[in-house]
């Protein structure tokens, strides 16, 4: 077994990874990688060695330690790399690493040494820095393998990429929960009659269920080559939160509605006549079939009029109080096509929050736009609003062939739906069912305190966390049913969910519509005979077309595009992607919602490849409900073209079911968020009662009198009293005893012996607290208890043990 002694300056691993659970205390010897490094089969790595901290701290004293390669790393050619002291993945390709592809002198590896420690202290002058030697492998085929949050939902699910000239290619994907750990002694060999897959497969069993365990983080990347006819692991990176990225839900709303205009001049409230002839107004009009009048004040501003106040200076100055006067510093302004003209889609919207004197600037420059075609500027208006304030934007889809809404949402702004990844749920409209396809989300727009709009990085923990909440979805897909049934017609609506009213109250506000929409071909994934290019620039196209032209014909090139937060709304940037596409005969792979208008605009111009891949998206197959509905969900159901297949139970098996639906219904009470959505999920409960009474044959009126009765005679629940105990009073002890108990007491599991007692109260609080995990006791198995829409799931797990450290004298561990 390979030791660290306290005066050992350089460390050499030996013929088995030293024990996992002394990986993190060498790491501030060995630095982050060197420890994890340290941590693998040597068998599986090529030869190595990790000079100190201490090493090359006393180098750069100039004290000029000892420099011993081992016999595997003489002649040969090696590559050094940092090895940085509390260095995270997130700092991933920051500190240098550099091969030394020829064999080389001790001068050599010493001034490379003092290269890669000056490149770290440039940009981390408190670093620490140890160097990892290792035989370097020029001819392979090499890249990374990963299960990271970021690239799978479970720990079994990993990606493997390859990299050719710098470049990744499309990842191939697989799944080790089947595989058997692989030999540490052995190499791992690479069969020609065994997909590399399962060799991979084996090597991360091994290292889940060991080095994940003991170290309780079981999410990784690794790189690897292969040369030799083996596979070697040549790093290792264990995921962790990122410390720059936040909290959507902890982001502050600093705008509530406000749906009062005030005495206006130049920014007048829209009437009747503005709402028909302008084609923005025209579609709030129509989507705001709940709100009268609108939550949120307009004003418009047609070109005719701009123009002539701003050819006047004391109106140039009167129209900038008045802007002052209504939107402060968080206008928000839009330009409109008069209702029936060929609209363009992304017209001129500006990308910020604006101040007065921007906004006066702002629509200048969209009057110079069109200063040479005067018919268009008489039939375009500006229509301005306060910024919006919403803790998440969504697009929902009404089909009138499909009984589904669809609804995908990120956090933050609305327009990061256009290019990055998203939540997305089918609501069926009848049966009220869910199916949620919860994604990684690395980034949200939200504007910043200086009124630009800017992408936010998201917490790696929490970004697979859904983004609205399940009476949100709800919300937005029962209305978005009503608006296509009002329309007739095949609609995707952007919504604002989370808004705040000036009263503090949140709800989702209908904010435009678009019957443009191309159906996503789905039959298509992107093959491992591509490169992929990040997008987010128009510099980036050039490295496409660099590509193409290192790699064409033998590899085709796929752009990632993913554009910063001041293209995102830029259509000539789109418009260079396709044109860029089209010339090199590359694909697009896609991470925003096809509902909207880039994919529009992409489709049937370019291949797309979607990233978020959905079982929904394609043609539906049988969905099993086994569950109590409501006794014209049926007819509604065949209404909707679908087939629809019930039993017909009696009133005994009824009633049976009744009690586990008014479980179902409770729970979700104890979820429903403000008073609307309380009221209606109280009125499912009652339903649920009503059916209850009716199918044990009782009227409802004796049920209420006797009800009535027992609250006369013994009180009803409106106090909250949480009995405790009764007992006869010893001398002095008050006769009432009211104590103040921490609910998390009051409200949890007894063990008894061999027994877990579980209350009904208990049960109330799924949906609040989460899963919950009953330990078994005597044994090292627990039972987890968790809460769904349509039941609860129970599953037994094995507990993570912790492995025992020994800190005693090196001398006396055993090798």
């Amino acid at each position: 077994m390979a030791e660290l002694g306290a005066s050992d300056l350089v460390f050499y691993p030996s013929d088995h990874a030293i024990l996992s659970t002394r990986i993190e205390p060498y790491a501030e010897r060995l630095g982050t990688k060197g420890a994890f490094l340290a941590g693998l089969p040597p068998a599986w790595t090529p030869e190595y060695q990790i000079l100190t901290v201490e090493w090359v701290e006393q180098l750069a004293q100039g004290h000029a330690p000892l420099l011993e390669l081992p016999s595997a790393l003489v002649g040969q050619p090696l590559i050094l790399r940092s090895s940085i002291v509390g260095e995270t993945i997130w700092e991933r390709g920051t500190y240098l690493s550099v091969p030394l592809e020829h064999p080389c002198s001790d001068l050599d590896i010493i001034s490379t040494v003092f290269r890669i420690r000056e490149d770290a202290l440039q940009k981390r002058p408190d670093v620490k820095v140890a160097i990892i030697i290792q035989r370097f492998l020029p001819t392979c085929e090499k890249g990374t393998l990963g299960n990271l949050n970021s690239l799978s939902k479970t720990r079994e699910q990993w990606s493997r990429f390859s990299e050719i000239a710098g470049r990744r290619t499309a990842p191939e994907r697989f799944n080790s929960q089947r595989d058997a750990p692989a030999d540490t002694r052995a190499p791992l060999r690479v069969h020609p009659a065994l997909h590399i897959d399962r060799t991979f497969g084996s090597a991360v069993r091994w290292l889940i269920d060991h080095l994940g365990v003991a170290l309780g983080r079981d999410r990784m990347l690794l790189e690897w080559a292969t040369a030799e006819e083996k596979v070697f692991l040549l790093q290792c990176d264990l995921d962790q939160d990122n410390a720059v990225g936040v909290n959507p839900m902890d982001q502050q709303i600093t705008s509530r509605l406000s749906p009062s205009a005030g005495t206006t001049t130049y920014f007048r409230a829209p009437g009747r006549s503005d709402i028909d002839a302008w084609d923005k107004l025209k579609i709030i009009d129509d989507l705001s079939t709940d709100f009268a009048p609108l939550p949120q004040a307009l004003h418009v501003l047609t070109y005719h009029d701009a123009a002539q106040a701003l050819a006047d200076p004391a109106k140039t100055v009167a129209l900038a109080e008045e802007y002052s006067a209504q939107f402060g510093d968080g206008g928000i302004i839009r330009v409109s096509r008069r209702t029936g003209s060929n609209s363009t889609t992304n017209l001129p919207c500006n990308s910020s929050c604006m101040a007065a004197p921007a906004a006066i600037a702002w629509i200048r420059q969209a009057l110079a736009d069109v200063a040479e075609c005067p018919e268009e500027a008489s039939e375009r208006a500006f229509i301005l609003h306060k910024f919006i304030g919403a803790r998440s934007g969504a697009w929902a889809l009404y089909d009138p062939e499909s009984p589904y809404i669809q609804v995908h949402a990120n956090w933050g702004l609305p327009d990061s739906l256009q290019y990055y990844p998203y939540d997305a749920w089918d609501v069926h409209t009848i049966t009220e069912e869910v199916n949620a396809y919860p994604s990684y989300k690395s980034h949200f727009l939200w504007p910043q305190p200086d009124g630009q709009w800017a992408f936010e990085e998201i917490r790696n923990s929490i970004a697979r966390h859904q983004c609205l909440k399940s009476h949100e979805v709800l919300d937005i897909a029962r209305r978005t049913n009503a608006i296509g049934m009002k329309l007739g017609r095949r609609v995707a609506v952007m919504w604002f969910a989370g808004v705040e009213s000036e009263t503090g109250a949140t709800f989702s506000l209908p904010w435009y519509r678009t019957f443009e929409y191309s159906e996503p071909d789905l039959d298509t994934a992107l093959e491992k005979d591509h490169v992929i290019i990040d997008v987010r620039e128009p510099r980036d196209l050039d490295e496409v077309r660099q590509a193409f032209a290192q790699h064409a014909p033998a590899l085709r090139v796929a752009m990632d595009i993913q554009p910063s937060e001041h293209l995102i709304r830029e259509p000539h940037f789109l418009e260079q992607i396709i044109e860029v596409a089209q010339a090199v005969d590359a694909s697009v792979i896609f991470s925003g919602s096809p509902l909207s208008h880039p994919f529009f605009q992409l489709k049937g111009r370019v291949r797309i490849y979607l990233r978020v891949q959905r079982k929904s998206f394609r043609t539906r197959s049988r969905i099993k409900y086994h569950k109590l509905v409501r006794d014209r969900i049926p007819e509604r159901v065949s209404a909707k073209h679908e087939r629809v297949v019930y039993a017909n139970l009696g009133s005994r098996e009824i009633l049976q079911l009744l009690t586990g639906k008014l479980i179902e219904e409770a729970q979700e009470l104890i979820a429903a968020e403000g008073a609307d959505a309380t009221a209606e999920e109280l009125a499912d409960v009652y339903e649920v009662l009503r059916g209850m009474m009716h199918q044990a044959g009782v009227e409802e009126q004796r049920v209420v009198e006797i009800a009535d009765s027992k609250r006369e005679r013994v009180g009803g629940f409106d106090k909250g009293i949480f009995l405790l105990e009764t007992s006869l009073p010893k001398p002095g002890e008050p006769v009432v005893d009211i104590r103040n108990v921490s609910f998390d007491d009051l409200v949890r599991e007894e063990y008894a012996k061999e027994r877990v007692r579980i209350p009904f109260a208990l049960l109330g609080r799924l949906n609040i607290a989460g899963d919950r995990v009953f330990k078994i006791p005597g044994t090292d198995k627990a039972v987890r208890f968790s809460g769904g829409r349509d039941g609860f799931e129970i599953s037994l797990e094995q507990q993570e043990y912790q492995l025992e450290i020994d800190f005693d004298d090196e001398d006396d561990l055993l090798d």
